[in-house]
């Protein structure tokens, strides 16, 4: 074993523990940015996907003629 009485290894231990600690927290902070970016990211992809949609429908009742329809009425 060491030259270390149980007083230094406790010590060394402690300063150990606390580091770890330490590193927890900033991973439990990077953790939860991570959580609110991808959130943002999936709005920003529903969004999309919502604009996607219109513009399929658009595309669609024009090439049947209901855009003709809607615009004469107005």
């Amino acid at each position: 074993m060491s030259d270390l009485t149980t007083d230094q290894r406790l010590l060394k231990l402690e300063l150990i523990v606390d580091g770890h600690r330490e590193d927890l927290k900033e991973l439990r902070d990077s953790s939860k940015m991570l959580k609110n970016s991808l959130e943002a990211i999936e709005k920003t992809l529903q969004q999309i996907k919502y604009l996607a949609i219109g513009g399929a429908i658009v595309m669609v009742a024009n090439e049947v003629g209901i855009i003709k329809v809607i615009k004469s009425f107005m």
